[in-house]
């Protein structure tokens, strides 16, 4: 915990972006900025409650995206939480970006183009035409799993929301069932935990099961072998509060800084943990979509943190018919099969 105290309202006064100090979940100071340019649209004052919305924020610290294209950055200090706000404005897609993307696709390419210069049937021993196989399938989903989520991103920029009332916790259940065996195979105990009765949302299934899926991607990464993965679902106020917490490292303050930069895009791309690249970028999009926010907690483990709406409904729609939405491969394979082993891909599917 940081020795630092709030030394006079002045300190930020002058500062052009909104500030917010707030101690044990009420606002004890907000600069002009804050009180003119509230990033979520609430008329704040002194002693006002914290918004129910960076309740979690406040208090892990992180950073969240929230709406309007607002970046919220808490850091928890001796005697309370410094909550400072930024924008972050769309930048069009530029020539490092698209060189970054294509860096991306170019390593499992590359590997799937180097297998497939050895024929199966002269791979020599049996165990090798099964691992050789086994390596080309899975090159392939990785791939395609790179591709939808680009796609995924420019539909949810240009298509219109199609929701329905969704059981979160059903999906949950399911998604769990489909991924615990392959996350054992990759040396990861993954865990699901649902807290409360109504965990409904008005959703689509789809998007919200790829969105699960990326974050559990990018825990199961940080976790490694014999590292644990934890999906949490429950209530909190008038929100869904779905998590995914890992125990990896955590995210490094660096991260956290550079997490929703488009300015840093490549940077964040780069960054040896990954999935913080095009994987958060869609999390981050469905989560808005949806009219809730994601954050990136800080701590000493790896942790995000998704607030949904809780539907107004009681009554979930059926959850949709399986149709082909992944090339014909299994969906949990598919989404997780960049963290997961080759030994994963040993049986055909298509």
């Amino acid at each position: 915990m940081n020795d630092f105290t709030l030394s006079g309202a002045a300190l930020f006064d002058d500062l052009p972006r909104p500030v917010i100090w707030a101690k044990q979940g009420a606002v004890a100071y907000l600069n002009p900025a804050a009180q003119h340019q509230m990033p979520l649209g609430l008329p704040l004052r002194t002693g006002d409650a914290l918004p129910e919305a960076l309740d979690v924020l406040a208090g892990d610290g992180g950073t969240a995206a929230l709406e309007d294209g607002w970046i919220c950055n808490a850091r928890r200090l001796e005697e309370g939480v410094l909550l400072t706000f930024s924008r972050s404005e769309e930048q069009p897609l530029t020539w490092d970006r698209l060189n970054q993307l294509a860096g991306q696709l170019r390593t499992p390419l590359s590997r799937l183009i180097g297998t497939l210069q050895h024929p199966a049937d002269d791979a020599g021993s049996p165990e090798q035409t099964r691992h050789l196989r086994a390596v080309q399938r899975k090159n392939c989903q990785v791939l395609l799993r790179m591709v939808d989520n680009m796609e995924a991103l420019g539909a949810l920029a240009s298509q219109s929301p199609r929701p329905v009332v969704l059981d979160l916790g059903g999906l949950c259940v399911e998604i769990v069932r489909q991924s615990e065996a392959l996350a054992s195979m990759a040396g990861v105990a993954l865990e699901l935990e649902l807290r409360g009765g109504n965990l409904l949302v008005s959703g689509e299934e789809t998007l919200l099961s790829r969105m699960i899926y990326e974050l559990l991607s990018n825990a199961m990464r940080s976790a490694g072998d014999g590292g644990r993965v934890l999906l949490r679902l429950e209530k909190q106020g008038t929100f869904l509060l779905l998590s995914v917490d890992d125990s990896g490292a955590g995210f490094s303050p660096a991260e956290l800084a550079l997490a929703f930069d488009p300015a840093h895009a490549s940077e964040a791309i780069d960054n040896p943990r990954g999935g913080l690249g095009l994987g958060l970028s869609l999390c981050q999009a469905v989560a808005a979509r949806h009219g809730g926010r994601l954050a990136l907690l800080g701590g000493g483990h790896g942790r995000v943190v998704v607030q949904l709406p809780l539907s107004q409904d009681t009554t979930p729609s059926p959850m949709r018919c399986a149709s082909d939405l992944t090339g014909g491969f299994q969906e949990a394979r598919l989404r997780l099969a960049d963290v997961l082993p080759w030994e994963c891909f040993t049986e055909e599917e298509l």
